[in-house]
């Protein structure tokens, strides 16, 4: 299906709406209606708190709509005008779990030439439509390349996010076209024992930021034998205001009790508990750890859990990791789930 659309954006007043979008993000912070779109916001997903909106803000702004940083991205692809033609209709599917989730695919699709045609999470609708607003007001042309649809319609090739099991459902609905569609994964953190208090006072952020919601939350533990676990979670303090959230309560209280009801071994420190556990995945208020002997008991954990793992976080000596607190500081190359979403607009007949 052929996008309507005969014009293409010329890629330098796109470059410079995004950096204008990324000003007017950070200078929404100190406006009064701030309140006002956090307060909506919270309505309709009780985990996006303002604190958490204002460091999303940030970081998108810091991360994905820096100038260098786009045009270095740019650079990278070669997007002159000759290879930004495709003129398709991208369908995307947008994922809820953190706010603005879906805002790298929004830009991968505008900066590729092409239309954007996104169905957005019941969870994430304020915020998205916000920055949709903000970008048009900045870029009206931006209007004819911006679609938001209840259902997706009119799409020549789709990304798609969500848990496993609506990815099976992608599977069987989108089979048809060109897709990039993505499940879930989660973090780990390697720990060697030599970590300062910086190092572990960062990794509290990579576990705790946005409640740990997001595929690059810290959710899994991998400490050597003897590891001081009562240490590391005094570490934790800086989110001790989570213990005044219902629903990250109502969580954490709710596996509490199972841990106690079953004498389960396990760690609390008031609003966060750490349980030995195989299983990579944790639930929210939940930090699930295993140790190690060696580097070989080490690799053959990681090969294992390979399909699972989102990032590696660790102090710098582990291959492909991320330093210690930069977990949730992504820029337009970080793709989730190593998919190249760039090079598949891009190919795209």
């Amino acid at each position: 299906m052929e996008n309507k659309n005969t014009k293409l954006l010329p890629i330098e007043p796109l470059i410079d709406a995004f950096v204008q979008l990324g000003h007017q993000l950070i200078f929404s912070l100190n406006k009064a209606d701030f309140e006002e779109l956090a307060l909506k916001s919270k309505i309709e997903n009780t985990w996006f708190t303002p604190e958490n909106i204002k460091h999303r803000f940030e970081a998108i702004s810091t991360g994905y709509l820096n100038e260098q940083r786009i045009r270095d991205f740019i650079n990278f692809y070669h997007l002159d005008n000759s290879n930004r033609k495709a003129q398709k209709n991208i369908g995307i599917v947008a994922a809820g779990n953190i706010s603005l989730a879906a805002w790298a695919d929004v830009m991968y699709v505008l900066l590729s030439g092409n239309k954007v045609n996104i169905k957005l999470s019941s969870k994430d609708a304020v915020l998205m439509n916000f920055v949709f607003k903000e970008i048009i007001k900045i870029y009206p042309d931006l209007e004819d390349f911006i679609d938001v649809q209840e259902k997706l319609i009119n799409y020549d090739a789709v990304i798609a996010s969500g848990s496993n099991n609506t990815n099976r459902y992608f599977s069987y609905y989108f089979g048809k076209v060109p897709s990039v569609l993505r499940g879930s994964k989660t973090s780990i953190a390697i720990l060697e024992g030599k970590e300062t208090n910086k190092d572990l006072e960062l990794l509290a952020n990579d576990i705790f930021t946005y409640f740990g919601l997001g595929c690059k939350n810290v959710n899994y533990l991998l400490i050597p034998k003897g590891y001081d676990l009562v240490g590391l979670i005094d570490k934790f303090e800086a989110f001790s205001d989570y213990a005044n959230h219902n629903t990250y309560m109502n969580n954490y209280m709710y596996f509490k009790s199972i841990y106690l009801l079953n004498k389960e071994k396990h760690l609390d420190n008031g609003f966060a508990l750490i349980k030995e556990e195989k299983r990579i995945y944790s639930p929210v208020s939940v930090i699930h750890y295993s140790e190690y002997e060696d580097r070989k008991n080490l690799q053959e954990f990681l090969i294992e859990n390979k399909s699972n793992i989102q990032s590696i976080i660790s102090n710098g000596n582990v291959e492909n990791s991320v330093m210690f607190g930069k977990a949730q500081l992504t820029t337009l190359f970080d793709y989730p789930d190593d998919v190249d979403v760039m090079n598949f607009l891009l190919s795209l007949n």
